[in-house]
């Protein structure tokens, strides 16, 4: 049913209800076309196929080309009030109203295709007061127009509409069976009284649910089917007891990453070995949602077909589409793939080929898991519904890394339950009870294997009830997870954290510390950063598994494992974590540069401040002189142009020392420097 609604959102179905709104409806006709609307509501919205997809809406006529819209095409929901028919004053043409609404169907269709992959041909429920102006020849013609002119998109697309003439205490039933002949898909009913009225709703609710079953139909077909001319096979991989596989070499159309396998059916003569419905239904339930309660999918679970193969005959099935093994459960022997089978986990001497090397018959902690997990898996078919079978559960196939887990290969007869069998889930859960009796019991006499410690007290008495096969007695495959997988916890003990690791051991400030661990018995794992920062690994990765975290500040990286038993946990070594350099600004002070801003007070400070710093103390800067009048003494500047005339300094370290800006007036008018001596040069003695 889930599979039906999924599509049904995908199918719509046009109704339309065409009434005559004209002077001819009076109270009494215009009361039973109310009621006709009520219970047409119910119909709908109580049916979950036509609540999804039925699209319907109220149009009025008279006599005029256009009809009055009453309520526009939409889904129905229990929240929405139903209009009232109103009239006018006019007299009714039933052949103007077919045009008008042939017009308004028109354009819906192209709104409705564009949206959905499926729309089906609209259905046209005409309320008739059974009186028309318009001659028999305008009418015929315009009911013809209507039934046999697409108003598709695509026009070689299926155009077959449906109209069903209702009479509304009609005077006689002369105009409703002229519209009606010669036209295999118009009907007619009449509606006399009140007690008519719940019938005619159920009939239009039918014509409804036969058009979206229909539609569909043609989805699933479309998704589901595919024709073996347009498989492209490879090599010949064996045969089992319903099929034959073959390899696909190409999986393009079917929009598949992984490899995939044909299983040709042996048998294809009898049709009533594989019907053609139920398989459909069977293969379609891979688009089922996720059930309430679940995280996995029959898709997880077993190797569930994608497509269901027919031959020359589109309905003649001849075989399934499925994935191939999965690596994880296959081991490689000298090139030839041999998959791990449950089979051979037997403890009564019955295993073929030899006792597994990775699971012995003293380990019943694996063993006790495995048988969980296989389990877990009827029990998810069974909630969808599913009968497995002999042949599926002798398929199953196991594995141990990254977790103990199941996989049932050959699905190709697993079957639908009916619905009137009480007790369809009987051969599973007997085949389940005799399973674990002959893995996890004491081995036949004679073999020198020790009996795994797996059943207590409550296992042995869920044991007694399934070796009893008795339908009311025998125990539900969840009760058998359930126990075994408590008991396994409880026979490993706590989980184990057999090794833990971080690299790098140093990194800078927000760059990623890589942590792996290794585990034994974790049901649950988390990682656990300096910071407070926590990783929870999914069930794949808790034995062995790889997680990264961000390091804002060093320390040790913890690790947690847990189960039903207890926890453990432990630390990788120090992670250092350190800050790189960096570059910085740094704000430097400056005076505001818009001059408005300066007070002439201020600016005024601001010049003596910095004259202050460039003026040079002249008894500082130059040698001491004498000058030649005391009461006369020279000017900085002409002592600077006398120290570098006698070469004392040099240039530029006069032009450093001197005092800025130079007065030349003053440089050149200045007296003249005596020497020390105070003698004339040319009294100097020729040998000094």
């Amino acid at each position: 049913m889930l599979v039906t609604q999924a599509f049904a959102q995908e199918t719509l179905q046009p109704l339309y209800l065409l009434c005559d709104a004209s002077v001819r409806v009076q109270d009494h006709r215009r009361m039973l076309a109310d009621l006709l609307f009520g219970h047409l509501a119910d119909e709908i919205t109580q049916d979950i196929l036509l609540a999804y997809s039925v699209r319907w809406g109220i149009e009025l006529y008279d006599n005029t080309e256009q009809t009055m819209t009453l309520m526009q095409l939409q889904q129905m929901h229990q929240a929405t009030r139903v209009p009232q028919l109103s009239t006018t004053l006019e007299e009714p043409e039933i052949a103007a109203a077919f045009r008008a609404l042939r017009r308004r169907i028109g354009g819906d269709m192209a709104l409705l295709e564009a949206d959905v992959a499926e729309v089906r041909s609209p259905i046209v429920a005409v309320l008739t007061s059974g009186a028309s102006r318009d001659t028999p020849l305008d009418r015929a013609a315009a009911l013809d127009a209507l039934l046999t002119r697409s108003l598709r998109t695509d026009e070689e697309q299926d155009w077959s509409p449906t109209v069903l003439i209702i009479g509304l205490q009609p005077p006689d039933d002369g105009i409703l069976n002229e519209l009606a002949g010669g036209h295999d898909d118009v009907e007619v009913a009449t509606l006399r009284s009140p007690e008519d009225v719940a019938a005619v709703a159920r009939t239009v609710a039918a014509m409804a649910r036969q058009s979206v079953a229909h539609g569909v139909s043609r989805l699933r077909y479309a998704q589901w089917v595919v024709a073996e001319r347009d498989l492209t096979l490879g090599k010949h991989y064996g045969t089992t007891a319903e099929s034959e596989l073959v390899e696909i070499v190409t999986t393009a159309a079917l929009q598949s990453l992984e490899p995939l396998v044909y299983r040709r059916f042996r048998n294809t003569e009898d049709a009533d070995d594989h019907p053609f419905a139920p398989l459909l239904s069977l293969v379609s339930l891979r688009n089922s949602p996720v059930l309430p309660g679940r995280v996995d999918h029959l898709a997880d679970r077993m190797l569930w077909p994608l497509r269901l193969v027919v031959g020359d005959d589109p309905v003649t099935p001849v075989g399934f589409v499925a994935p191939d093994v999965r690596p994880l459960f296959v081991d490689d022997e000298d090139h030839e793939r041999v998959p791990r089978a449950m089979t051979a986990l037997y403890l009564d001497g019955t295993a073929s080929p030899a006792q597994p090397v990775d699971v012995p018959a003293a380990d019943g902690v694996r063993r006790a898991r495995l048988c969980a997990a296989l389990a877990d898996a009827v029990d998810l078919a069974h909630s969808y519904g599913i009968v497995l079978g002999e042949r599926a559960l002798e398929s199953a196939l196991y594995t141990l890394r990254p977790a103990p887990a199941v996989l049932l290969a050959d699905c190709d007869a697993v079957r639908l339950r009916e619905s009137a069998d009480p007790h369809w889930q009987v051969p599973d859960l007997i085949w389940l009870g005799r399973f674990v009796d002959r893995c996890v019991t004491r081995p036949a006499v004679g073999s020198e294997q020790d009996s795994p410690p797996v059943l207590d007290a409550t296992g042995r008495a869920l044991l007694q009830r399934a070796r009893s096969n008795v339908p009311d007695q025998l125990p539900r495959a969840d009760e058998w997870r359930d126990f075994l997988a408590a008991r396994a916890a409880k026979l490993q003990g706590p989980p184990v954290l057999e090794q833990v690791q971080a690299s790098p051991s140093a990194v800078p400030v927000g760059s990623p510390v890589t942590v792996r661990w290794r585990s034994r018995y974790a049901d649950e794992l988390m990682v656990i950063g300096p910071d407070g920062t926590s990783f929870t690994a999914k069930s794949g990765e808790l034995d062995d598994g790889v997680a990264q975290l961000v390091a804002t500040r060093p320390g040790c990286f913890g690790v947690r494992a847990a189960n039903q038993v207890g926890e453990d946990t432990a630390s990788t070594s120090w992670v250092h974590v350190a800050e790189l350099p960096r570059l910085a600004q740094l704000p430097v002070p400056s005076p505001p540069l818009d001059p408005a801003v300066w007070r002439a007070d201020e600016l005024r400070d601001l010049l003596d401040r910095v004259q202050s710093r460039l003026r040079v103390d002249p008894g500082r800067a130059f040698p001491p002189v004498v000058p030649f009048d005391p009461a006369a003494p020279q000017t900085a500047e002409r002592r600077v142009a006398t120290a570098l005339f006698r070469r004392q300094r040099s240039f530029q370290t006069v032009i450093h020392h001197a005092t800025f800006p130079i007065d030349l007036t003053r440089w050149i008018t200045a007296r003249l420097e005596r020497p020390e001596h105070r003698r004339p040069r040319w009294l100097r003695k020729p040998w000094a």
